[in-house]
């Protein structure tokens, strides 16, 4: 096992997830690749379309996300643990497998909240997708939401 993959959504449950992958790493001397998908731009927002102030309001999130997602990637090599921080826009599901393949992931962290049956009712689940659709093993991490 040379790289495992770590899903984040940067919640504060993030850094249990970490917690597991360096565990992991350091016995396996592997790398650490943290993964945030953020969501993707909405259709109505571009470069030449959209209020300016909507705009600018997603720059910031991304901003932020990328400036958090850089100070966990910070945390591991720190410690001596290699590891790289992606931020990448897109759908959750397809985007992440593709950074699966892409990077040669051989086990994938990934956690599990607690969300009711209405809940994935309406919205779906991520978590269920990439279970039936990934091609590596997973680590699932339960907790809580933040």
């Amino acid at each position: 096992m040379k790289n495992i993959a770590v899903a984040l959504d940067l919640t504060n449950s993030s850094t249990i997830l970490i917690k597991q992958a360096k565990v992991l790493a350091r016995v396996n001397d592997a790398k650490i690749w943290l993964i945030h998908i953020a969501a993707p731009d909405p259709d109505f927002i571009g470069y030449d379309v959209g209020p300016k102030y909507i705009r600018e309001d997603r720059a910031d999130t991304l901003k932020q996300e990328h400036k958090h997602l850089g100070e966990l990637k910070n945390s591991l090599t720190d410690v001596g643990v290699e590891a790289e921080a992606l931020l990448i826009q897109g759908p959750i599901v397809h985007t992440l497998l593709d950074e699966i393949d892409k990077l040669k992931i051989d086990l994938i962290v990934i956690g599990k909240k607690g969300h009711g049956f209405l809940h994935r009712a309406i919205f779906g689940s991520a978590f269920d997708e990439i279970v039936k659709k990934v091609h590596v093993p997973l680590l699932v991490v339960p907790y809580l939401e933040d």
